[in-house]
């Protein structure tokens, strides 16, 4: 039977990218993809639109979602086209715009994987170290310091001629050295940012259940403490996420390397790597919806320690401050009745 595409004969710029010629597995992995991608555009846009309407942006916590999904929006709008280009095709593209997919996609991606990392670490720093960390500005110092290590890569990558088709993504060439190379030392830093994120993960978690298990009287201090422990929470909860699609794109990756034999296994890995990875504005805009709602049971479960009939969705400010006057105006009717006695 005849077949209208080139026969494919390996990972190369503007070559045939039907993998192994296994037609069936081409469209299925680039349709799941553009559906998964597709639906992370409108959790990143929905975040984002949701955040801004609500003025939802004026601490880290609140920015947080803002800055991850603006990194998945760039992420998604180039594997959109890099997956969209190719399945019409049915070719990898031209070496320069492998270049340059390739660089977006990877400013995009690691830029998400990389501030992950770092707030994971802040978080640990602060909770369980106590060390207070100074950010700048809307964290232009945290910015600096993760664009700097994204570009450092970028650079790396242009200086040996790394970026290139890699099987059913365009990052770093498969082909060749340098592109392995690279592509080892991101599963590096892929799984020592995993290991980072579920340390810090069961540290913090630990430090909260001391510290705001065993208040019983709450004071200002108190309901701070408590509020910028949430904060923390909420934040992990996005570094968390990352996890669910770093830990596939490593075996993923590894897969691709040493042992990309077409087995079903194999097989089934690249479904769940490339649901999983294409997938991030999805599962922050769950993990967004699920934080606010913490918040509302915070709010319930402080108000009822409070033993406050006030309702449940006033701030804990509010709540507080009327069982402190309500406190002191029966310690001064208790003194009067004293007194009169």
């Amino acid at each position: 039977m005849a077949v209208d595409w080139e026969p494919f004969t390996g990972y190369y710029a503007g070559s045939s990218a039907i993998v192994a010629n296994d037609i069936e597995m081409f469209y299925g992995l680039h349709i799941l993809s553009l559906v998964c991608i597709t639906a992370s555009f409108m959790g990143s846009s929905f975040v984002i639109i949701t955040s801004v309407r609500a003025r939802r942006y004026k601490t880290l916590n609140d920015r947080l979602p803002i800055y991850i999904s603006t990194a998945d929006l760039a992420f998604a709008s180039v594997h959109f086209v890099d997956h969209l280009t190719v399945m019409v095709n049915k070719k990898y593209p031209s070496a320069g715009t492998c270049r340059l997919l390739g660089v977006i996609l990877l400013i995009g991606w690691g830029y998400q994987i990389t501030i992950n990392g770092a707030l994971a670490a802040q978080c640990w720093l602060k909770i369980v170290r106590r060390w207070k960390l100074p950010l700048g500005v809307y964290e232009w110092k945290l910015h600096a310091l993760v664009m700097s290590i994204v570009m450092s890569i970028v650079v790396v990558g242009l200086g040996i001629d790394a970026f290139g088709p890699a099987s059913y993504i365009i990052c770093f060439k498969i082909e060749g050295r340098p592109g392995r190379i690279m592509w080892l030392l991101t599963v590096a830093f892929l799984i020592v940012t995993t290991v980072a994120i579920v340390f810090s993960s069961v540290s913090i978690r630990r430090q909260i259940r001391a510290v705001i298990g065993d208040v019983t009287k709450y004071t200002f201090a108190d309901l701070q403490d408590n509020r910028t422990h949430q904060a923390d929470v909420r934040m992990l909860n996005f570094a968390i996420i990352g996890c669910v699609q770093y830990i596939p794109t490593s075996a993923l990756i590894f897969a691709v390397l040493f042992w990309d034999d077409g087995r079903l296994i194999n097989k089934t890995l690249y479904y769940i790597a490339l649901t999983t990875v294409n997938s991030g504005g999805t599962m922050n805009c769950l993990v967004y919806l699920h934080n606010q709602r913490m918040v509302r049971f915070y709010n319930e479960q402080f108000a009822a320690r409070m033993g406050s009939r006030c309702s449940s969705q006033a701030p804990p400010e509010r709540t507080l401050q009327r069982v402190v006057t309500a406190r002191r105006y029966t310690e001064s009717e208790g003194s009067d009745d004293a007194a009169h006695l």
